[in-house]
Parts: structure tokens; sequence; C-alpha cells
């Protein structure tokens, strides 16, 4: 029970907190611009600044919420210890290194399918998006994206969904643990823009998620919490860092 609650408030109270936070933003917005025509404001809106402010409050609350829930399920102990056992070093370097040369080596294969498609090689809505946030304000995205959005991820689909669907088997787990994991990165909303070439773009990058996921899964079905989270953060720092070197370039 107590992991479906982490799950449904993981990824269902992200839905509806990022939408109730993107109201009170669209409402900042109008005040603060009286005179501005509809599509003035819905320019601002579309920006990087409004965007990141939906994403970092809905993360800090949504953060808050799992937060409390771990407090009131008596787990704060157990995942804490998590942190403290040897094999959580070992499992997070191992998890960062597989990740790290998968996405490498598949970056390669992507550019590959790009070209025989005629496409100019580009990553998908999700990273441009989270590079563009990273550029805008690297101290704050270091907090949401490294540190509070694998918090919840991790709560959400390694011990709420993987734990949840362990009691039924760890290989359907795995599997819809992983593909669950990817396509929530999945830009669904570029499937009714009519753009083809984003769509192979979205769908060419939707195994780095998913072998993320099953790498991600692996590592806390192993050594726990402490460890896939510490994966999940090094790799999310670790890209914010690649993000700030190559605009520097």
């Amino acid at each position: 029970m107590k992991q479906l609650l982490f799950f449904l408030i993981g990824w269902a109270g992200f839905q509806i907190l990022g939408l109730i936070v993107s109201l009170f933003v669209a409402s900042v917005v109008r005040a603060s611009n009286p005179g501005a025509s509809g599509d003035e404001l819905n320019q601002i809106l579309n920006g990087v600044g409004p965007n990141f402010a939906v994403t970092g409050i809905t993360y800090l609350v949504l953060g808050l919420v799992l937060f409390i829930l771990i407090l009131t399920s008596h787990r704060l102990k157990d995942l804490g210890n998590s942190f403290t056992h040897w094999r959580t070093l070992g499992f997070a370097v191992l998890g960062f290194v597989v990740i790290f040369v998968f996405q490498l080596v598949y970056s390669y294969l992507a550019d590959f399918i790009f070209k025989q498609a005629g496409i100019k090689p580009s990553s998908n809505n999700n990273e441009l998006t989270l590079n563009a946030m990273t550029l805008y304000n690297p101290a704050l995205s270091l907090l949401v994206f490294g540190i509070l959005g694998p918090f919840c991820e991790e709560m959400t689909y390694r011990v709420g969904l993987f734990g949840l669907l362990s009691r039924l088997g760890k290989a359907l787990a795995y599997i819809i643990g992983a593909l669950v994991f990817g396509f929530i990165h999945f830009g669904f909303d570029i499937l009714f823009s009519g753009d083809v070439e984003a769509i192979i773009v979205e769908l060419v990058n939707i195994p780095n998620y998913v072998v993320a996921g099953l790498i991600l899964s692996f590592i806390y079905d192993k050594a726990g919490f402490g460890a896939s989270y510490s994966v999940h953060a090094l790799n999310n720092i670790f890209s914010l860092i690649l993000t700030l070197i190559g605009s520097e370039q």
C-alpha cells in the first residue's frame, strides 16, 4: 500500500502540482504585465524563466510531500542506512559508469540514425528544455535537477513502482518500470505537432531513458535507495556540468 502511495503521489502528484503551479505562475505574470496582450503573455509564459519557476516549485513541493510520507511510513531510518552501506559507493560508481558508457555509445548510433533519415542530430525535447534551464540558472538547476529531481523520481519509480511490481515478479518490475521511466521523458505533445523530424528525435532518444531505468532498477534492487539515488544524482549533475562547459566553448 505504501509503495502504491509513493508511486501515485510521485507520478500523479507531479502532474497535479505542475498544473496548479503553472496557474499560479501565469497569474503572477499577468499581474506583472497588466498592459500585455494575450500573445505577449503567452510568449512570456513560454519563456525559460516561467517554465523554470514551475518546474522548480513543483519539485520542491513534491519533494516535501514525499519526505513527509517517508516520515509517516517510518522508512527514514531504512533509507538513511542505505547511504551508509559499503555497497552503496561501489554500486553508485558502477551504475554511473555503465550509464555513461551506454549513452556515449548510443549517441554515435543515434547520430547514424539521424543522418540516415536526413535529420540534423539533436537532443529530445526533455534534454533541450533541461539544457535551457541549466544555462538560465546553473546554481538552482543543480538543486532542482541534480538533487530534488532524482530524489522525487527514485522515490516514485524505484521505491514506489518497482517495489510494488516486484511483488508480482522481478522481471515484470524491471520491464514495466524501465518503460514507464523511459516514457515519462517522452514529449507526447510532439506527436500532435505534425513535425516528423521532431517525432523521430523523440523516439530515437527513448532507449537512453529506458536503459537508464533498467540500470537504476538493478542498482536499487541490489543495493537500495542510497545507491540508485546516488547514480541518478551523479548522472544528472554530470550532464549539467557538460552543458555548462559546452556553453562556454
